[in-house]
Formats: structure tokens, C-alpha cells, sequence
């Protein structure tokens, strides 16, 4: 794994109207430029689902997946009110 900075997040979602016309490609485009410029970014860590895509269309572009990282959700408020 490369080390430094990394972009976070960062999800790009497309109405299906538009996919395969390249609007991903030129958003991610700019995602990931603006990242370096202002961040030097060299890592980006997201989330996605595991069906075929756009797991396939990332694993094109040369991202892997992390089988040691899980995804975790909860509520909030029940956290904060455990943190007590």
C-alpha cells in the first residue's frame, strides 16, 4: 500500500441516464487532481458495493480491495449514550 495522504470518500454516483458516456471518468478526473493539487494525495480510500459493478470499473482503473477492512454503521446517539 503507498504511503502519505489520502482521499477519503470521495463517491462519485451517476444517474443511469449517463452512465457509459464518460461522466465518471471526467469527474473522478477532476476528484482526483484537485486531491493532489491541494492535498498531495496519493492514496484514495472509499467504499462500494461488491457486486459487479462499479467494483469491475474500479478494479479496471488499478484499485484493490481490501479484504482486512470492514464496513461498520451505527446509530449515534445510542454510541454517545454507551460513551457515558
Amino acid at each position: 500500500m503507498v504511503n502519505g495522504n489520502h482521499l477519503v470518500d470521495g463517491e462519485i454516483f451517476v444517474h443511469p441516464e449517463f452512465q457509459k458516456k464518460g461522466v465518471g471518468n471526467a469527474l473522478s478526473k477532476i476528484m482526483f487532481k484537485r486531491a493532489i493539487e491541494k492535498y498531495d494525495a496519493k492514496v484514495w480510500d472509499t467504499y462500494t458495493f461488491r457486486g459487479k459493478f462499479p467494483l469491475k470499473w474500479y478494479k479496471k482503473l488499478g484499485f484493490e480491495e481490501i479484504n482486512e477492512w470492514t464496513m461498520i454503521s451505527g446509530d449515534i446517539r445510542k454510541a454517545l449514550g454507551k460513551l457515558k
